[in-house]
Parts: structure tokens; C-alpha cells; sequence
């Protein structure tokens, strides 16, 4: 009796977790658009020479992929939305634009900086992007934020820029959880 009891406890546990799983909508996150990005250039007072920051390809894919990792967990956590690799396969397609950012320092480069300065800042900067959130019957969500990377003095370098850009696109994975599921 006893062994058949946990035997029907585990089988209806599993048929419930199956049940919230199919509950749970599919969501694809799409690359991060920067075709309206603009770049608020930092106070160049201590630049030389003066150089405008700018992004390259390379590091335009990788703020693509920080975005589409942090939005990605955002959205994994606690099962509440499936994550899938394809917008066809998505009940909701999440699309970004990165509309601006405006950079505390000089980009951290041997051509932004002068090699002999130390650059301390409150945070890397800020940015603002439009998230828009596609259902089957058009649009679903739709909204802009702006959002600080890092608030701490730190040095100004790229391993702390990365940090305070990754917790940046994180915080808005979580806003926009926040927002689907009002819904």
C-alpha cells in the first residue's frame, strides 16, 4: 500500500510539472537592433586626442549577446516563460532597440586613452532601450526605460563596464518579466 502511494504521489507530481511546462508561454528574444543608436559622447576634458567613442561590430555583437544571455535568464527563471531558438516557434517574440547610451569615460582603448590615466567613475554610463513584445494577434508590450550601468565609484575599465552593462541588461530582463506578467 505504502510503496503504491509514493509511486502515485511521484506520478502525479511529474504529471503536474508537465502541465506547468506546457502552461509556461514559448518566448524568442531577438538580436538587439542598434540601427537608431546614438552615442552621447563622455566629457573628452581629459581625452587625447580627442576621439569620439564609438562601437565596432565585434563589440556591437557582443552587447548583443549580454542582452540576449541576461533577457534569456530574466525569462527562465522559475518557469514562468519557455525560451525557444526560433521565432516561429514562439507564442511571444520580444524585440529591442538600443536607442542611446552616454558613456562616463573615454572608451577603453589604447586610441580613447591616455595610456598613463586612471579613469574613476560612477558606473560605465547609462542607456535607454524600447522593448516591444509580439503576440498572435500583433502587439502585446510595448515600452522604453532608461537605465544606469553601475551607480559605485569604480575605476572606469572594461572589466567593471562589462559587469555594470550585463547587471544593466539584466535589470531589464527582470522589468520586463515584471511587465508580461501583468498581463
Amino acid at each position: 500500500m505504502f510503496k503504491h502511494t509514493v509511486i502515485g504521489t511521484i506520478l502525479i507530481t511529474a504529471m503536474s510539472a508537465n502541465v506547468a511546462m506546457a502552461e509556461a508561454p514559448s518566448v524568442y528574444v531577438g538580436d538587439l537592433d542598434f540601427s537608431e543608436l546614438e552615442i552621447h559622447q563622455p566629457d573628452d576634458r581629459h581625452m587625447r586626442p580627442a576621439r569620439e567613442f564609438e562601437l565596432n561590430e565585434e563589440e556591437l555583437e557582443g552587447l548583443n549577446e549580454m542582452y540576449r544571455e541576461a533577457v534569456t535568464r530574466s525569462l527562465s527563471r522559475k518557469d514562468r516563460y519557455q525560451p525557444v531558438e526560433t521565432a516561429d516557434a514562439a507564442e511571444l517574440v520580444i524585440s529591442a532597440t538600443l536607442l542611446d547610451i552616454r558613456p562616463t569615460a573615454p572608451k577603453d582603448d589604447f586610441r580613447s586613452r591616455d595610456p598613463f590615466a586612471d579613469y574613476y567613475t560612477r558606473g560605465a554610463g547609462s542607456a535607454k532601450i524600447r522593448i516591444t513584445v509580439d503576440g498572435p494577434d500583433g502587439e502585446v508590450l510595448s515600452f522604453e526605460d532608461r537605465n544606469d550601468a553601475g551607480w559605485d565609484w569604480q575605476e572606469n575599465n572594461r572589466i567593471n563596464n562589462r559587469r555594470d552593462v550585463k547587471r544593466m541588461f539584466g535589470s531589464w530582463g527582470s522589468t520586463l518579466v515584471k511587465k508580461l506578467d501583468k498581463i
